[in-house]
């Protein structure tokens, strides 16, 4: 059940999406309070800064190739800008699964003497050893965008994979033709764990669903447009009555939407996480739904929060978890349709400016 605060931020979400379109590009600048108040959503009653001896961050994503990790780099680095501290580094891995990538970062943000470590790991387990070290050398440790394998890290700001495939589903069987249907699944990426509980959570749903059947692709290897598209064609081959296309992430969702659309077939495709492509597949109805997971809020989050435990403030929204070994923010999501999606002010919390880049920062 989504707690009081998770349903204010999501009518403060909409409101702030209904006001940007109704104030107009003519409009006046906000002031520098309304600007704090609105990056935020009322996830966090005040903007705290950094004071004293700055915090110094060291960043690991899995990669910056969509918007999802891209936009949580670009909030974590601008609300350190706005709030203060200082962010030594930012580090990709490249792609799930390089771990060796990941555990030489840490090391090389260890040496360089960083306070907090977020650590969006492209991998469940096997990262014990590392944050050993960076725990022993005095350092905080949040898990954020997928969960890790480990009781270290201090909290974590993260989705409930399980529930998004879930509800995914579920909208699915909603959606659904009269008698029974197919879905055809995309499953992501081998040993990503966020994935596999996505799946999870979709094969649960489906069993609810009376006259629906699964059918799931080969688990793949990266996360593309092409590779999606080769995917989605292989399986719609096999399947040409299925009537939906699930996918983790519109990473793949967008690889399905153009094999829909080269085979002129009335398929749907349902995925999770905004990118600034999914608007035109949604007025179209070739995008049936788009799970908005704001990762630009998941950054922002991330730094208010260390900086509220500096300075021994209060953190209401990192709580223990069942999911994981340590306490966690659970983040809410938010289905996107044609109908709806004009008014979610994703440019706010999901996707980051378009001419931003990691490149610049540094």
């Amino acid at each position: 059940m989504m707690s009081k605060i998770w349903r204010k931020y999501l009518v403060r979400a909409t409101y702030a999406g209904v006001m940007m379109l109704a104030v107009g590009v003519g409009s006046a600048i906000p002031s520098a309070k309304a600007d704090d108040a609105a990056r935020f959503l009322g996830t966090v009653d005040e903007v705290v800064k950094d004071t004293g001896e700055p915090i110094r961050y060291g960043v690991t994503l899995v990669h910056l190739q969509d918007d999802y990790w891209k936009g949580m780099a670009y909030g974590i680095v601008d609300e350190v800008e706005k709030s203060g501290g200082k962010v030594v580094q930012v580090s990709i891995a490249g792609k799930y699964g390089n771990v060796t990538e990941q555990f030489a970062q840490i090391d090389a943000m260890i040496t360089k003497g960083i306070d907090v470590l977020v650590i969006g790991a492209a991998s469940y387990d096997g990262y014990d050893t590392i944050l050993a070290k960076a725990k022993a050398a005095g350092i905080k440790i949040v898990a954020a965008g997928t969960a890790v394998n480990s009781k270290i890290p201090d909290w974590g700001v993260l989705f409930s994979d399980f529930e998004i495939g879930k509800r995914m589903g579920a909208l699915l069987c909603e959606k659904k033709p009269a008698g029974s249907f197919k879905i055809i699944g995309l499953p992501g990426p081998a040993g990503a764990e966020w994935s596999k509980l996505r799946v999870d959570g979709l094969k649960e749903a489906v069993s609810e669903c009376p006259g629906a059947e699964l059918e799931l692709a080969p688990v793949g290897g990266e996360i593309s447009i092409g590779y999606a598209l080769s995917q989605t064609s292989d399986m719609m081959t096999k399947y040409p009555d299925a009537s939906f296309v699930w996918t983790p992430t519109m990473g793949l969702g967008m690889g399905a939407v153009q094999a829909i659309r080269q085979r002129n077939s009335d398929m749907k495709v349902v995925g999770s996480t905004i990118m600034r492509g999914v608007f035109e597949p949604l007025e179209d109805g070739t995008l049936l739904a788009v799970n908005a997971e704001p990762s630009i809020l998941v950054g922002r989050l991330i730094v208010q929060y260390a900086i509220r435990q500096k300075l021994g403030m209060d953190t209401p929204l990192i709580q223990p978890s069942t999911d994981t070994q340590y306490p966690l923010v659970t983040m809410p999501t938010e289905f996107l349709t044609k109908e709806n999606y004009k008014s979610y002010p994703w440019e706010q919390t999901d996707v980051p400016p378009a001419d931003w880049s990691i490149e610049a920062f540094q």
